[in-house]
């Protein structure tokens, strides 16, 4: 059995939102990486090496983590940072394939310093202690045919929930539950389905194939609206209450989605006639949560709720 190490010390240093920082050379980073190239759970990919030695602008700290999975809130065990133009580039150290949900690499603290190229640890001596016999990790956990990537395990990056913490989330879910179990039923009451002229709509939605860097224009809410069921989805695809800020406004296509890591499913799942615009994140917020998911996941847009600006290609 192969078992992971741990770095005894911590990092203490905390970077800001659109403060610069340089990643470590290689050479410090596998000092505190253990034997599944892991720190504090958060993975180190393999695509992430080009970027050593580079300075980049903090994006977002990520202290909050939301799990499709579980469908909880966490902390995370130490704050990560997500890195302005840094995506994944949906290949797998465990696969042959390829997944196009373009999340945000995410990087621990204790492989990014300040651009002078110090941090506050330089003059500690390193120590690696091993894990305790419960949290040693076998590497025979992730089989060499499953897709394996920094998402597939943030169950290692996440603090345990407090039992107070859990009773929370547990009454707002079913709160939640319920709320949209009311509004479904007053759509039915109220006699909202789809009309003829909402029918007739649905056919003649875009279905012209997009490429990266094509301009769109997301159609009007109320267009949006005649697509979608009584659970806000079209063709199993949701269209969440955040996204309507967006629409009617011009974006540009960062890439098609073909196939795609479904957390909540634990497997990779093929797409069809779905979309991610530049720029256009998840906010992370969740009605009932205090919490916001820091993320920032790229939305899901169907071609259909799109309009091609022909002649804007780049």
């Amino acid at each position: 059995m192969k078992l992971s190490k741990k770095i005894a010390r911590q990092n203490s240093v905390q970077f800001s939102i659109g403060s610069f920082v340089r990643i470590m050379s290689k050479d410090k980073i596998l000092q505190n990486l253990d034997t599944l190239n892991k720190r504090d759970g958060c993975l180190f990919m393999d695509q992430m090496w080009e970027y050593c030695g580079k300075e980049f602008k903090v994006l977002k700290v990520v202290n909050n983590f939301f799990d499709e999975y579980r469908h909880k809130m966490y902390k995370t065990k130490s704050s990560l940072y997500l890195l302005e133009g840094l995506i994944c580039n949906g290949t797998s150290e465990t696969l042959n394939g390829h997944c196009d949900r373009s999340c945000y690499l995410l990087w621990h603290g204790d492989w990014l310093e300040n651009t002078d190229g110090k941090n506050k640890h330089d003059d500690e001596e390193i120590k690696i202690a091993s894990l305790p016999e419960s949290e040693q990790i076998c590497s025979d956990l992730y089989p060499k045919d499953q897709f394996f990537c920094q998402l597939t395990n943030i169950h290692e990056i996440v603090k345990k929930n407090s039992v107070l913490n859990e009773f929370f989330q547990y009454t707002a879910n079913i709160i939640s539950s319920i709320k949209t179990r009311i509004v479904i039923i007053l759509r039915k009451i109220s006699g909202s389905t789809l009309a003829a002229d909402a029918m007739a709509d649905r056919k003649k939605g875009s279905q012209a194939e997009l490429q990266v860097g094509d301009f769109v224009k997301i159609k009007s809410a109320s267009e949006i609206k005649k697509f979608l069921d009584k659970q806000g989805k079209y063709k199993g695809c949701g269209f969440a209450r955040e996204m309507y800020v967006h629409c009617d406004k011009t974006y540009k296509v960062l890439k098609p989605v073909s196939y795609f890591y479904d957390e909540a499913k634990q497997k990779i799942s093929k797409a069809k006639s779905i979309v991610i615009l530049e720029n256009v994140n998840c906010n992370g917020s969740f009605r009932l949560y205090p919490m916001r998911c820091d993320r920032m996941c790229f939305y899901f847009w169907r071609t259909e709720w799109l309009e091609k600006i022909e002649g804007t290609t780049t």
